[in-house]
């Protein structure tokens, strides 16, 4: 396939919905994204689904803007590639089974004809030695002396909260809001980001005069 040809096909394509009104039928992938398209599942799995749409517009920059059909297979996969770097392969895996349901239900819905989503796997596009899990490892000793005497004291105060609310993640520690401290019962609300549950931890006597 000539890529120019293509390019030209398509622009032909665009410029006579244009002028026959069909053009108003496909959204900006930003709007379709945002506003069209609802995630289906369990209010957890409806969470997820924006936080990948979330990442995808993010990456696409000022092409968020364009129509949704004039997303390129190879920027998707770019996107994937990119996410490998960042974050474990379950959670790539679970931002392109989020995005692809969306842009199949587009084509389910006759607004476009194609989701470029459409024959991208990731097992091909991740790295042959990367691992299929992430093994998290404990900070030493060593690590931890370092962060609380070396890192700035906001990082410290962080780990320290984590410690006294039995180890709660850095994110949800830093999502905080006083209306969460409970003075009078000696409890701090938590609600997790990835699993979005609430859990009350008790207000131990060092996190309260910290």
């Amino acid at each position: 396939k000539n890529p120019s040809m293509v390019n030209s096909a398509l622009n032909a394509v665009r410029a006579t919905a244009e002028l026959t009104g069909h053009a108003a039928q496909i959204p900006t992938t930003i709007d379709y994204f945002t506003t069209i398209y609802e995630p289906g599942g369990k209010e957890q799995s409806k969470l997820n689904s924006r936080r990948a749409f979330e990442k995808f517009l993010e990456f696409l920059g000022p092409d968020k803007i364009k129509p949704l059909d004039a997303i390129k297979p190879s920027t998707c996969k770019n996107f994937l590639k990119e996410q490998l770097e960042r974050v474990s392969y379950g959670t790539v895996s679970r931002y392109q089974i989020s995005i692809r349901a969306a842009y199949n239900s587009a084509v389910n819905d006759g607004l476009i004809s194609k989701s470029p989503f459409a024959g991208l796997s990731l097992s091909k596009i991740a790295p042959a030695d990367m691992e299929r899990k992430t093994h998290r490892l404990p900070f030493t000793m060593q690590e931890m002396a370092y962060i609380l005497t070396k890192f700035p004291k906001v990082w410290q105060d962080l780990v320290l909260t984590s410690f006294a609310t039995g180890g709660q993640r850095l994110g949800d520690v830093v999502c905080l809001k006083w209306t969460n401290v409970d003075f009078k019962n000696k409890t701090v609300l938590f609600r997790t980001m990835k699993t979005g549950k609430h859990i009350i931890a008790p207000m131990v006597p060092q996190l309260e005069a910290m």
